[in-house]
């Protein structure tokens, strides 16, 4: 496998990055691939922007002491993201 194999990013592991750097530090290989990724995919582009705007509202709403019960909903994004072996 080349350097360009592990470099390659899909859609779909660029929008699994960009929500588990908020988890975890990504490795040099993951950093790498999904900013050469986004360097040239406008749809994943607006997918960061937009996450990072809901993020900042979901804290603005914990913020106010508005925060609704996410656990099931969080346990549920973690097994997504990172699956059981």
């Amino acid at each position: 496998m080349g350097l360009m194999d592990t470099l390659h990013v899909s859609c779909r592991k660029a929008s699994e990055l960009i929500e588990r750097r908020e988890l975890r530090p990504l490795g040099l290989a993951e950093r790498m691939g999904l900013r050469l990724h986004l360097r040239i995919c406008a749809g994943c582009r607006a997918y960061e922007q937009q996450s990072g705007v809901i993020d900042r509202w979901l804290e603005k709403r914990r913020d106010e002491g508005r925060a609704a019960d996410t656990t099931e909903l969080e346990e549920r994004i973690f097994r997504r993201i990172d699956p059981p072996a």
